[in-house]
């Protein structure tokens, strides 16, 4: 299912992580996916959207479409935020 919702986020231009949640190292054990869009952008703002591996072939749509509507509002709050650095300097 892990491998299921990786694939899907990739498909869809996301870039998604993952995360162990042995430590074996094999990736024949459920892990976490994750996107970490905005890592390199110095800020203090996070959002964290958590939903269960098993709800997303069901709601895959929704999913997809709030995180895409999601990465636009960050988009646009990055380069404001970095517009407002630039003046202060």
């Amino acid at each position: 299912m892990s491998n299921s919702v990786y694939k899907s986020l990739k498909s869809n231009n996301f870039s998604p992580k993952t995360q162990s949640l042995v430590v074996s190292g094999q990736n024949n054990f459920p892990y976490n996916v994750f996107i970490d869009k905005y890592a390199k952008e110095k800020t203090s703002k996070n959002l964290v959207l958590i939903f269960f591996q098993e709800d997303y072939s069901k709601n895959k749509s929704l999913i997809l479409e709030t995180i895409k509507k999601l990465n636009e509002k960050a988009v646009v709050l990055v380069k404001k935020e970095k517009k407002e650095t630039k003046k202060t300097t």
